[in-house]
């Protein structure tokens, strides 16, 4: 996420009110880190929201309106 990003705080509080645990990496002050994440997932917006399934393991939900969807749906 990167602060300034209404909808990444949106999700955050999406996430909050539905009592699910959730790690927020900042990327202000790692723009090049974020771009590449971009270019891997082939995804051009904050937030970017992943779903962990194991350890290792992680999934792309999406934006904040997949994040929505997803949420409707588990």
């Amino acid at each position: 996420m990167t602060k300034k990003c209404p909808f990444c705080i949106k999700a955050k509080e999406q996430l909050k009110a539905k009592n699910i645990s959730f790690d927020v990496i900042s990327f202000d002050k790692r723009p090049k880190i974020l771009k590449e994440i971009k270019e891997i997932y082939d995804w051009k917006t904050v937030p970017m929201v992943f779903e962990r399934l194991d350890n290792n393991t992680y999934r792309l939900v999406g934006g904040y309106t997949d994040l929505l969807n997803y949420l409707e749906h588990t």
